[in-house]
């Protein structure tokens, strides 16, 4: 299966200060928060009222979650396109909508959501290391963490160390070791260094950015010359 680009591995190594990982989760969230500042501006024009119209964004930002934001504009818009077909705008923002929808909103969540923290990870196998800072999920975040599983170890009957089960050395016998139910012990599903946090705010950007395109093409079919200096307003973040 091919790798997307929302597929964001883990570091090899933290960030050198938590600084640096604060900054990238602050400008994520902003390119995304400006992404959805567009999205108010396109169901503005989908319902058939002017640019940047108050009640209209307002009434976007009443709906609590992004699910049900994406779902009202999408009925808003099948509504619009039925009245003033074309096909090609029609798609672009069904294909926005959908990459934010399933996949792009759970990392935006993830970002909002996640703690920053030193990354401690084993040498050695018992010395326990600093490698930097990561963004990881809080520890109350249940569907972000998982229980550790219960595992045996196999004795070697040839060295009489430690190993995994299935590998070359012959078993002496299984040794099943206490299962760590602490806080601590609790695996995260993701960590991100400011690296994975800036790939993932460039997709936002791009989203943005696309949305972009559909406001200045919904503001052109009102009319061209209505709002000549407000289309350049897409393009940044409002």
């Amino acid at each position: 299966m091919n790798k997307q680009p929302w597929d964001v591995d883990p570091p090899e190594t933290g960030d050198k200060s938590e600084d640096i990982t604060f900054q990238a989760v602050g400008a994520a969230l902003t390119q995304w928060e400006w992404f959805e500042g567009n999205l108010s501006l396109a169901f503005s024009f989908l319902i058939g009222v002017s640019h940047g119209n108050l009640a209209a964004i307002r009434a976007y930002g009443a709906i609590e979650t992004f699910r049900g934001r994406a779902n009202m504009i999408q009925r808003a818009a099948e509504v619009y396109f039925r009245q003033q077909p074309d096909d090609i705008q029609e798609a672009q923002l069904t294909k926005i909508l959908n990459l934010a929808l399933r996949h792009l909103s759970g990392k935006r969540n993830e970002i909002a959501h996640g703690i920053v923290q030193p990354w401690e990870i084993m040498e050695d196998g018992h010395r326990v290391v600093q490698n930097g800072f990561v963004l990881v999920p809080a520890y109350y975040a249940t569907r972000k963490r998982n229980l550790p599983e219960s595992r045996e170890w196999w004795v070697s009957s040839i060295t009489g160390s430690d190993s995994h089960p299935g590998t070359e050395a012959e078993p002496l016998f299984t040794a099943p070791r206490e299962i760590d139910l602490s806080i601590s012990a609790s695996i995260p599903t993701y960590f991100y260094s400011s690296i994975e946090i800036n790939k993932i705010a460039a997709l936002f950007t791009a989203q943005a950015t696309q949305v972009a395109d559909v406001l200045t093409f919904l503001a052109d079919r009102i009319d061209p010359d209505d709002h000549p200096d407000d289309h350049h307003k897409y393009k940044i973040r409002l």
